[in-house]
Order: C-alpha cells, then structure tokens, then sequence
C-alpha cells in the first residue's frame, strides 16, 4: 500500500511488459501477468516464436572482436535441446522484410540455428535437425549505440570479453559512436582512466603476435601493457614473446609478467652489447663486438678483427631470422 501512495504522490507508474507470446504470424500462443522490464529504459514492442534462420547479425551490434567457436556454440545447443531455451532473444524488426536483427543473445541465436538445421556436438556426432523448433524472442526499439553499450557493458560484467576484446571495443565506441576516453571510463565503470589509457596503447603499439597471445588468454594483460610501453618495434615484441615462452616452460598456462620483464631487460642488454665497443687496459676500444671492423695498410678488412664473431649470450638468445621466428611461432 506504501508503495502505491508513494506512485500515487509521484505520479510514477511501475514499468511492465506486454507479455503475450506469439507466433511470427501473430497468433497468441501463451499469456502470463505483466511484470517490471528488467532493462530499464528499454521498450519492447513484442514476444514471438520465430524460426531461427529468420535473425540476422549485425556486426556493427556485436560487442566480440571475433565470435564465439562454434564448439561453444553446439554447447550451448545441446543445453537448450535439454533443458530448453531460459532466456529469450533480443531483436529488432528489419523494415520492409520478415527477418530480425539480434540486438542481444547472438551465442543464443545461432545455438538456434543449429537446433534447427542441424549441427555435430562436442564428441563430433551428428545432431539431426528439428525443422519445427522455434526461438523466443523479444522484440525491442532500441538504437544501434544504445545495442552496443548494452553489449560490451553486459559482456564485460559477465567476463566475457578477453582484455583484448575490450580494448576492440573501446576503440569501436571511439571511432563509430565518438565517444572519449572519459566517457568510456563512465561506461564500464572503472575507478580512473589508465585502463583505458593502456589498452589504447595495446591496439596502437603491440605487435599482431602480442594481440593475438592476448586475446588467446596465453598473454596476461600487466604483460601487454608492459610491451605496449617498452618501446619496442614489434619485431623485439615478438622476440620477447618468443624467449618469455620457453623460459616460463610448456607446462605454464600464461606467460608469466616476471619472464616478460627478464626477456625485455635481457633484449635491451643485447641491444646495448651489440653498439657498445669494450675497452682495453689502456682504455683504448677493442675491436670486436659491435665495433667496425679493422682495415690492414692496403685499405682491405682484417678478417680477425670482423664485428660479431663473439656473440653474447643474450645476442645469441634473440638472433633469430624471420625464418626461425615463424618456425617458432607455428610450435607455440
């Protein structure tokens, strides 16, 4: 009673849903009580049953840099097979057609799909299709930026999204909807703006190997930004990546940050070694190591004197050919 004297002195009324179930022909199928919109602010329009092959993806919707593995997918599938679908999909209509657009639930479509059409599950066995079998959904008014944010703030809520689908996303909200760094920070919620600052840093500055180690989860993301801020060239990146993994061992789930740090301290060392002549007692430079080689009387080079032919050990750790690196990498 409060509670309505207190609507009744607002003027306010409780949000509530039209919770008719129908069919893509409209024809009602179920009809329960109306009940509080649990997405505030969030119109829908209407519930149907439709085939699944009717939604259709909009990437520019998706808050994933790349989509779910269709094994999670047939997952998922063999869930809703079993148990049934738990959660209706969000959906918007597309003008002048009978198809839908997913605004939320794509994993949920597509497990649909497969429902319908037909799929292999996780062993490998084939699933036959059920042709008769129909996807709730939820019809809903909502604007392409609106679906965005809805998607990257829900994904990273329930972790779905790797650090480097998050800074995939920070960058989309940048470049499609113009929206600055401090109004990301707002967005996702976060206590200051260095994790923003940082990830921006990662998309800008670290190499494909760097990005894709992240996004895999084999990169911790203190890692990347320690790569990202090293000011290295993205072939030293790799190479740190390359000398960080086979330090840390195959049994190491993730690269280790100390193993990242020890490579690019070891890097740099090399670095310095190679431009850097010694000095002999006297104080004169040696010939050798990182110095150009002698000339005899004639003008010619003395053979003995050549730069490099005594390698580091740290110079002998990353002296690797493209060759070799891409070798590397195809073992990882």
């Amino acid at each position: 009673k409060s509670k309505g004297k207190n609507m009744a002195k607002t003027g306010k009324v409780a949000p509530t849903v039209q919770t008719t179930v129908r069919d893509a022909d409209g024809v009602a199928v179920s009809t329960s009580k109306p009940q509080k919109n649990r997405a505030e602010g969030l119109k829908i329009i209407d519930r149907l049953e439709i085939d699944p092959n009717k939604v259709k993806f909009n990437p520019k919707l998706q808050g994933r840099s790349t989509p779910v593995a269709d094994e999670k997918v047939a997952q998922l599938a063999d869930s809703i097979r079993r148990d049934g679908q738990l959660q209706a999909v969000q959906v918007r209509r597309i003008p002048g057609t009978d198809e839908f657009e997913a605004v939320f639930g794509f994993t949920r479509s597509r497990a649909g799909q497969m429902i319908v059409n037909g799929y292999n599950d996780i062993d490998g066995k084939p699933v036959e299709g059920k042709s008769d079998w129909k996807l709730r959904v939820e019809v809903v008014d909502i604007t392409d930026e609106e679906a965005f944010r809805r998607n990257v703030v829900e994904n990273n809520d329930r972790f779905q999204c790797t650090p480097y689908d998050t800074a995939w996303n920070h960058q989309k909200l940048r470049d499609e909807f113009e929206m600055s760094d401090a109004a990301i920070t707002r967005l996702y919620g976060y206590s200051h703006q260095a994790t923003v600052t940082r990830l921006k840093k990662v998309l800008q500055n670290c190499s494909e190997t760097v990005k894709q180690r992240l996004h895999e989860g084999l990169l911790p993301q203190t890692g990347a930004f320690l790569l990202a801020e090293a000011e290295l060239s993205h072939e030293d990146q790799d190479k740190v990546i390359l000398a960080a993994t086979d330090a840390a061992g195959s049994k190491a789930e993730t690269i280790p940050v100390g193993e990242i740090q020890s490579a690019i301290k070891a890097l740099r060392k090399a670095q310095k070694e190679a431009t850097t002549p010694a000095a002999t007692p006297d104080g004169t430079a040696q010939q050798g190591e990182g110095t150009q080689p002698a000339a005899t009387p004639d003008g010619t080079t003395n053979p003995e004197t050549t730069s490099g032919t005594t390698p580091t050990q740290a110079e002998k750790t990353f002296a690797l050919t493209v060759k070799q690196f891409k070798n590397e990498v195809g073992k990882i």
